[in-house]
């Protein structure tokens, strides 16, 4: 495997106050949405780099992010690409070896989610982490809980944290899924690799709006029952 479970930027001396990750919100015209999003990843345990990658949005999510988020990284194009390109071009963009890639939607509430996930990433192998999260449009339970409250995989497209290393080496999001199970397919190849996709325990991640079909669930749990590839 080499250094697979290093990006180059992780053998550079570390700063008590650089980034432990970075935190990538692709967003389309939900201007209020991300900017709950953003208060919430500023409230982490753990420095955070926060880049927001604009997929071409028309409701004011520039002037929004010029007038109240100026130290921000913004990135927009002028015409829409996919939340898949975005995601990708914002993990090249990421200062850190591990990359949370979420969606407007994604509120990290629990100021602890990000330092917990980082946790799992402890074994170099470890080539993704999913999040549990809450969908409050459809019903107020983590997907796929367990009884004993070990969290199992959530839909895996929407909340994960991955090595940037590794998710490069598996070739990263496919752009022609545009954002449609994107993250199944990651983790697919990620296992041909030989590396792992963990079920992450850290506080859930609530979600606003619905954006991966519930198909896509019992797809991720395919995948994490085969080939023992997939651990808790």
């Amino acid at each position: 495997m080499g250094n697979i479970g290093k990006s180059p930027n992780a053998y550079r001396e570390r700063q008590d106050d650089d980034p432990e990750a970075t935190i990538v919100l692709t967003t389309r015209d939900c201007r209020d949405l991300l900017r709950r999003a953003i208060e919430a990843a500023r409230r982490q345990t753990v420095p955070v780099e926060i880049m927001v990658m604009d997929d071409n949005s028309a409701n004011g999510t520039a002037e929004m992010m010029e007038r109240e988020f100026p130290d921000i990284s913004y990135h927009r194009t002028n015409r829409s690409k996919g939340l898949c390109f975005h995601r990708n071009s914002g993990i090249a963009l990421a200062q850190t070896e591990i990359v949370f890639p979420l969606g407007d939607d994604s509120v990290l509430e629990s100021p602890e989610t990000v330092a917990q996930t980082l946790r799992e990433f402890e074994d170099p192998l470890v080539g993704a982490v999913t999040i549990p999260s809450i969908n409050l449009s459809r019903t107020d339970t983590v997907p796929g809980a367990a009884p004993d409250g070990h969290a199992q995989q959530a839909p895996f497209s929407a909340a994960h944290a991955v090595r940037r290393a590794a998710f490069f080496k598996a070739g990263g999001y496919r752009e022609s899924s545009f954002h449609m199970g994107e993250g199944t397919d990651l983790c697919i190849r990620m296992r041909r690799l030989g590396l792992l996709v963990k079920r992450g325990a850290a506080d859930p991640i609530r979600r606003y709006r619905p954006q991966v079909p519930a198909s896509f669930v019992a797809e991720v749990s395919g995948c994490a029952g085969s080939g023992g590839a997939v651990v808790s």
